[in-house]
């Protein structure tokens, strides 16, 4: 995965279930592509609630903001 080889500091530097759900949106989108990415219900996946879901990036800041990061450096990846 892209994002995780190219972005690695940057996600290793986040708290440890806010970088786990970073990884698992991340993987939604190499799944699903844009449509996976985009699609609401992310947030009910197994995999994102299993690594902390929101409140997972609640824990590193701003959720919206963290989300558009980590979507900008997917697609900069």
């Amino acid at each position: 995965m892209q994002l995780t080889y190219k972005h690695e500091d940057w996600i290793d530097a986040l708290p440890n279930k806010a970088a786990a759900t970073v990884r698992a949106i991340a993987s939604q989108f190499e799944r699903g592509g844009t449509d996976g990415l985009e699609n609401p219900q992310i947030w009910r996946t197994p995999e994102v609630r299993i690594a902390g879901g929101l409140e997972a990036l609640r824990l590193a800041g701003n959720p919206r903001e963290l989300l558009v990061e980590t979507k900008t450096r997917m697609f900069a990846a």
